[in-house]
């Protein structure tokens, strides 16, 4: 749900053999599910002309219409579908947005911050055994976190068995 906080294309995820096995299911799967349980809708209209369209473009297509060309991004958008509808539609067809219902990001941002609060706590416990000389716990407390993320860091790292030994030396 954390991916979807911000307006998204729903194929984003869609070829991810990573997301399958994260997920245990296709991602296109596990959207549909969040959608059947109204976590996740799709956007509005407004959402996929900003998310399709530049402002050098929105506002070349504003001229084109003989609307005024000032203002920010989000108020030629307006202007756009007030003045064209249908074309606006039309422009951004077969893009599919989708985003986090009221419900889907209040569970995302928990999360987030649940994941954050973890983060955090590694932190403090690794630069502690720092600081007190204890390599070993340092480099364990980073191994811990990093083996409990849905993707770790470190390219064919294995921190479910990882050995402090080279991190002490390099320590």
């Amino acid at each position: 749900l954390s991916k979807f906080l911000r307006p998204t294309p729903a194929h984003t995820f869609a070829a991810s053999e990573a997301w399958t096995r994260v997920l245990g299911e296709s991602p296109k799967r596990a959207i549909e599910r969040l959608r059947e349980h109204g976590l996740l809708a799709p956007a509005d209209l407004a959402q996929h002309v900003d998310y399709q369209y530049n402002l050098a473009a929105l506002k070349e297509m504003v001229r084109q219409r003989g609307l005024p060309v000032s203002g920010r991004k989000a108020a030629l958008i307006a202007r756009l579908i007030e003045a064209d509808p249908q074309g606006m539609q039309a422009a951004v067809m077969g893009l599919t947005l989708l985003e986090c219902t009221a419900e889907g990001r209040a569970h995302a941002e928990a999360y987030l911050a649940q994941e954050q609060a973890k983060r955090t706590q590694a932190e403090q416990a690794t630069l502690e055994a720092l600081r007190a000389g204890h390599f070993r716990d340092a480099s364990l407390a980073v191994a811990t976190f990093e083996a409990a993320q849905v993707f770790p860091r470190g390219l064919n790292m294995d921190w479910q068995h990882f050995d402090p030994a080279h991190a002490m030396r390099f320590l």
